[in-house]
């Protein structure tokens, strides 16, 4: 269940929108079931934003190793960390810098370029107490605001079941198990047809975001079909989103959503909606894909990507993904940007992070696209470089 290509970048980038801007209630709300289509106009309540430290990025090397970097706005490295060839441990940008697993430690890439042991990463225990072998596979990884909390995914195969383990890990305590679900082989669900897995999206409002992510989603990976505000306390669930029809792409800043409607003969539609309650819905084309949105900071204008073919790793169809601004008060949509980007995170400060997609003339027929991290201008949609690197992955944006 560890991410990989664009399946890792899509989830960071939703995670961070979450850590940046998601402002929930104090308390969970209760299962909900989306409405039709209203057309009202959509409405977000910015939060206070969060002062962004660096971007996180990710390259590879020849040595088949991985490269963490952190990366100011304005393009110097303030640290990275290469790890051992082959090794793709989750990750997650957030307070004070980048974090990752190695060795069932918690470490941190902070500003200053310093690597920190911030915590443990528990190893699931089997029936007689001892570690499960097979050791589990680690899933994705979501830390806290206040970076004194950070939990985990595990997922433990046996006999043809899987079981998906979300951990709590504390600053001065043990990690503890928060939720376990066993996947066992059979029919399959009318939502979930080709099967899910969970993913975690980042905290909002002192819960943890939980979400069932489709297996085999054929365009931009960062589509959830539910999301469950998770209590770090007690570990109880409360279903906030269950659009099984309009995969979610976005939380803003009110806990409202973006999701792209397709399929049934219906019109692909980008539509927002809170509490499960439609709040508007535009028009798009059909027969393309559509993913990567984020509210601005004032949430009446939603950037997302348009890709047919684009999947959860770079390919060719990346070159011709288009960035789009969507305003919710005209309805208008306008291009933002040359053809190649596909966006990763609007900043509060109005600055848009995007990954722009390239090939060399000289490249080989079926070769994977170059890619380097951009800031893009959001009225202009001028490009500057924040990576010099070919490879270069949007991993997520850290905050101080």
């Amino acid at each position: 269940m560890a991410l990989t290509g664009r399946w890792r970048r899509a989830w960071l980038v939703l995670s961070v929108t979450l850590l940046a801007a998601c402002a929930v209630p104090s308390g969970p709300r209760p299962p909900v079931t989306p409405s039709p289509t209203s057309g009202v106009a959509a409405t977000q309540t910015p939060a206070a934003p969060a002062t962004v430290l660096g971007v996180a990025t990710m390259t590879e090397g020849r040595c088949q190793c991985s490269t963490l970097h952190l990366i100011s706005v304005a393009g110097s490295e303030l640290g990275s960390v290469t790890l051992d060839a082959g090794a793709q441990p989750p990750l997650a940008a957030g307070p004070q810098g980048i974090y990752y697993v190695l060795g069932y430690q918690l470490m941190r890439l902070g500003a200053d370029g310093s690597t920190t042991e911030v915590g443990t990463v528990a190893r699931a225990p089997g029936g007689d107490g001892s570690a499960v072998r097979p050791a589990p596979e680690l899933g994705s990884l979501a830390v806290a605001p206040g970076a004194d909390q950070w939990a985990y995914l595990q997922s433990i195969s046996s006999g043809g079941n899987q079981t998906d383990q979300v951990w709590l890990g504390e600053a001065n305590r043990g990690p503890r198990l928060l939720v376990s679900t066993e996947q066992s082989p059979g029919a399959p669900s009318t939502e979930f047809p080709g099967g899910w897995t969970y993913q975690l999206m980042g905290w909002a409002g002192g819960y943890l975001v939980l979400a069932q992510m489709p297996n085999g989603s054929g365009s931009f990976a960062s589509s959830a079909l539910e999301v469950s505000l998770v209590n770090p306390q007690t570990g109880t669930e409360t279903v906030v989103s269950n659009s099984q029809n309009c995969p979610i792409s976005a939380v803003g800043a009110s806990g409202g959503y973006v999701c792209f409607q397709q399929g049934g003969g219906q019109a692909t539609e980008l539509v927002t909606e809170a509490a499960g309650i439609s709040t508007g819905a535009w028009p798009l084309p059909s027969g393309s894909g559509y993913g990567a949105a984020a509210f601005d900071r004032s949430g009446k204008q939603i950037l997302f990507s348009n890709c047919e073919g684009c999947g959860a790793s770079p390919s060719a169809a990346d070159l011709g993904s288009q960035m789009e601004v969507l305003d919710t008060e005209t309805g208008s949509i306008r291009q933002l940007g040359a053809a190649g980007l596909v966006s990763d995170a609007w900043l509060a400060n109005g600055q848009i992070v995007a990954t722009q997609y390239s090939q060399l003339a000289y490249a080989r027929r079926g070769s994977p696209p170059l890619s380097q991290v951009v800031l893009v201008d959001p009225a202009s949609g001028q490009v500057t470089a924040i990576t010099d690197d070919s490879t270069s992955q949007f991993a997520g944006i850290a905050t101080s």
